[in-house]
């Protein structure tokens, strides 16, 4: 398990590596559109401007990219999930920011690149539409660095479930072979009581590749042998 967070974290770090300044989503738009990466240095302060613009609207969580960052000096945009007060949110979205020279809007997400925030860079500013129902959950799969999620996602399948940003599911198959999920709680604690996992863990443990680990290890539902 604990070369399995190896790969992970060697993955994540290759490919960022690997990335220029232009952003996925806006590759096919002129130069003078694209956004270039937040230095770390800048992201929590780029991360309240943010906040501050959008909290009279809704609620804003915003994953700390300090902290899930691995081996890395910037990060490529600013992920935010966003509870709105108003069902015409992407327009309040786009009132509250100042000088947007680009966005792409795809269902249930909003992605903007927006000038002059805290200095003249163009900085993207991911926008993800979440729901009351799911928010803590959100807040926990997004809020503890890359590791995580990917880590319970394996130790969840090997079980039956899937661990998805929204709750977790129990994957079920009928007799024509096809899967379904089928949808067990939106509450973190829940999930990681049918799991076996200590929810009242100290948050540091998540973060920390040998902790996080022992973490999944001391489940009483891990099994070893699913995992040579």
């Amino acid at each position: 398990i604990v070369h399995l967070i190896s790969e992970v974290e060697q993955l994540v770090t290759t490919a960022d590596g690997k990335m220029n300044t232009t952003k996925g989503a806006f590759k096919d738009f002129p130069t003078e559109s694209q956004p270039v990466r937040i230095p770390l240095e800048k992201f929590h302060e780029l991360a309240e401007k943010v906040r501050q613009l959008l909290t009279p609207h809704g609620q804003v969580f915003i994953p700390d990219a300090v902290k899930k960052s691995i081996n890395k000096e910037a990060t490529g945009d600013l992920d935010v999930f966003f509870v709105p007060k108003e069902k015409n949110w992407k327009q309040n979205v786009l009132k509250v920011f100042p000088n947007v020279v680009a966005q792409v809007s795809n269902g249930p997400q909003l992605m903007l690149v927006v000038r002059g925030l805290i200095n003249d860079n163009q900085y993207m500013i991911d926008v993800i539409l979440s729901n009351n129902k799911e928010w803590n959950f959100v807040q926990f799969h997004h809020g503890h660095g890359v590791t995580l999620p990917v880590l319970i996602g394996a130790f969840a399948r090997s079980l039956g479930y899937k661990f998805s940003r929204d709750g977790l599911y129990r994957r079920i198959k009928n007799p024509q072979g096809n899967f379904r999920n089928l949808l067990l709680t939106h509450d973190p604690k829940v999930a990681m009581k049918i799991l076996g996992l200590d929810s009242d863990v100290d948050s540091s443990v998540l973060y920390a590749s040998e902790t996080l680990a022992q973490w999944i290890v001391s489940s009483s539902r891990f099994d070893s042998r699913a995992w040579r």
